[in-house]
């Protein structure tokens, strides 16, 4: 296998980093919200 079909440019790698650490921020958020909506509960009448 030639590893010339597989050369990932320095932008390209960025870009999946990028999308990569989105993806954590936006999880770790969701998380957050998650645990905070559990903690904290709405009594409705």
């Amino acid at each position: 296998m030639t590893s010339t079909l597989m050369t990932i440019t320095p932008s390209l790698s960025g870009f999946f980093y990028s999308l990569l650490f989105g993806a954590l921020v936006l999880g770790a958020l969701g998380a957050g919200f998650i645990i905070l909506s559990q903690r904290d509960k709405v009594v409705r009448r």
